[in-house]
């Protein structure tokens, strides 16, 4: 007997799908604002500063491997904390916002699509969002992780004990890497409070930080042992941190672009339907 994974098909573009674009275009614009584009580029700063001060230790401050693995795992698992802070707090709001976004989403997906001139919409594009599941995931799975890390440590010569005598550097780097997603909860509040802004989807990776602390354990299981073999993998681990930083950056930039052509698009479209 054999099985055969059915890939999900796109969604034609229909009449509703249309008019819906037409009635929601101008507010999703309207949330992707200032406020919204700090929040996306308060994330993407996050990951460049944990990645970032790791190599700063690593070449100025001379960390060992293990206070480099402590700035880097706590920075994500601050995150997470920060992400079930808001859910717990601000739980009925961020829901309700989240079901604005599903409009928004498509009012996205559907200018892609005109703009690429073809009548279909991927599937994954339209998938409704759980913020809940996604938090229950990371929190879940970024303990499964952090258990396998704590398995490691004497492999590599990683020494828990040394954290209670950190320098100046390092203390320094832990409180810079767990205070940025706190001050990042506290302005996406206020934005919030003053209704400049819906909440972002991108701040519920689905498991993602979870997912990444396990595959980090696993390759430090499998990178071999000894203090050298620690230290080149926290070096690839935080360079490739700042790459997907970079990387990163360059996606804000193709949100404000899209965001631009939208205002460009919805302009032409009044000025079409004004009188001669």
């Amino acid at each position: 007997m054999t099985s055969q994974t059915t890939a999900v098909p796109p969604i034609k573009i229909s009449a509703q799908m249309r008019q819906d674009f037409k009635n929601h275009a101008p507010a999703a614009l309207a949330r992707r604002n200032n406020a919204y584009m700090l929040g996306i580029a308060v994330n993407v700063g996050q990951w460049l500063l944990i990645g970032s001060l790791g190599l700063l230790g690593l070449y100025h401050w001379q960390w060992t491997p293990s206070e480099m693995l402590l700035v880097f795992v706590s920075g994500i698992v601050a995150s997470i904390i920060a992400d079930g802070l808001k859910y717990v707090f601000a739980r009925q709001k961020m829901l309700a916002e989240y079901a604005t976004m599903e409009k928004d989403r498509l009012v996205w997906a559907m200018f892609e699509a005109s703009r690429r001139e073809v009548d279909e919409i991927a599937a994954a594009r339209l998938q409704q969002k759980r913020p809940g599941t996604a938090l229950l995931m990371d929190i879940a799975l970024g303990a499964v992780g952090l258990w396998f890390l704590s398995t490691q440590l004497a492999t590599f010569g990683l020494n828990a004990a040394v954290w209670g005598e950190l320098s100046g550097g390092v203390r320094l780097a832990l409180i810079v890497v767990c205070a940025a997603p706190v001050l990042a909860m506290l302005s996406a509040a206020i934005a919030h409070r003053k209704n400049e802004g819906g909440y972002d989807d991108l701040e519920f990776r689905a498991g993602g930080r979870g997912i990444g602390l396990i595959l980090f354990a696993i390759a430090l299981a499998f990178f071999g042992e000894g203090d050298a073999a620690a230290r080149s993998m926290m070096l690839f681990v935080n360079w490739a941190t700042v790459i997907a930083g970079l990387l990163s950056v360059a996606g804000v930039a193709v949100i404000v672009g899209e965001r631009n052509k939208l205002r460009e698009h919805l302009a032409a479209s009044v000025s079409k339907t004004r009188p001669g």
